[in-house]
Formats: structure tokens, C-alpha cells, sequence
């Protein structure tokens, strides 16, 4: 499951074509697009005799109850535990924790910080401190929020950047691209 508004490359499978979503609520809302009709007509329906237009229908009834479940379990969703600031990775994180406490059978869901902000070319050291902070305090409460539902001994999370950085600082205060990057591997097992 891939949390953004376009699938990343780094959820992309030759088996399984994951579920992208952005924002639970709009997520196939009923009556908002103009296909809602058409796909309402194709579930439920007797296309055994045409193997193309059953194959549709089976997507259909897929995307749809999807649509409900992941709907159903971010509004049935509440937490005390305190994901920090209100950042995108923050409302990210628990949208997947909503998934995990509702039962979603998913393996494997994939979130990013949004907006490339970690590309610190310039003046890193105090932007790079405060983006950590920005991104320290959401897994935290990820990983809090598991331990609440009972699901901490079943999750591992992999942090990580899709480019390295060099060590020497360039002339304007920031970093470089680079070939290697640190992975972070959190979890009890």
C-alpha cells in the first residue's frame, strides 16, 4: 500500500499492483466522479459470459470495497499517543496505523516525506536538525501507537533516502549528493 497521491517507484511490484491513496475520505467517494455509475453497474453483476468484462468487474468490486475499508478505518480511527507536529509524514503514519488496527491484510505500506525537503544543498545544518525532529516524533508515535493496538511484535519499519550525501559541506552551508545513505531498520524482531 503506498500512502500518496502517485504511486513511488519503490512500491512498485511485478506481482502486485499496490493500493494508492492520499486521503481516505475522497477515496472513491460515492458519487464524486463521474465513473462512480459505471462502476456501481459492473459489481455485483453476472459477467461470467465475457471473460473481459468480468475481469473489469472484479477490478471494480475490488477498488470499491478497498475504497470502504480504508474509508471505514480512517474515520473509526482514534489515538491518544501523540505523533507530534502536524506533518505530512505525522497523518501519513497514522493513516497506516488506522489500516494495521482496522485489520487490513497488507504486508508492506510505504510512506516518503514529502516534497523532497531532506534535498539540503543549502545551509543543512539547522534545516536538516529541525527536518529530523520533523520526522523522529511521527515514527515515534508510529511505533507508540503499535505497542498500543498490540501490534508492536508484527511491524518493522525501514527509513531511508533514495540518494546518499557526501560528507563535506559545499560553499553554500548544505550537502551534496553522494552514492551512499544510512538505512534504519526499527522494530523488536
Amino acid at each position: 500500500m503506498n500512502v500518496a497521491s502517485q504511486q513511488s517507484l519503490a512500491a512498485r511490484s511485478g506481482v502486485h499492483t499496490p493500493l494508492v491513496f492520499d486521503d481516505p475520505s475522497r477515496f472513491l467517494r460515492k458519487g464524486r466522479y463521474e465513473q462512480m455509475p459505471l462502476l456501481s453497474s459492473l459489481t455485483g453483476s453476472d459477467n461470467s459470459s465475457n471473460s473481459n468484462l468480468s475481469f473489469i468487474s472484479d477490478v471494480a468490486t475490488s477498488a470499491m470495497k478497498s475504497a470502504d475499508f480504508v474509508r471505514n478505518a480512517w474515520e473509526a480511527y482514534s489515538t491518544p499517543v501523540n505523533y507530534g507536529l502536524e506533518v505530512p509524514i505525522a497523518r501519513d503514519l497514522r493513516k497506516v496505523a488506522s489500516l494495521i488496527e482496522a485489520g487490513m491484510p497488507t504486508q508492506f505500506y510505504y510512506v516518503q516525506y514529502r516534497n523532497n525537503e531532506f534535498d539540503t544543498h543549502v545551509h543543512q545544518l539547522d534545516l536538516h536538525a529541525r527536518l529530523l525532529a520533523y520526522a523522529s516524533d511521527p515514527i515515534h508515535g508510529f511505533i507508540e501507537d503499535m505497542d498500543r493496538i498490540g501490534r508492536g511484535d508484527d511491524i518493522s519499519m525501514m527509513v531511508f533516502t533514495e540518494f546518499g550525501r557526501r560528507v563535506p559541506e559545499n560553499a553554500s552551508g548544505g550537502t551534496d549528493h553522494g552514492t551512499a545513505t544510512p538505512v534504519y531498520v526499527i522494530g523488536k524482531r
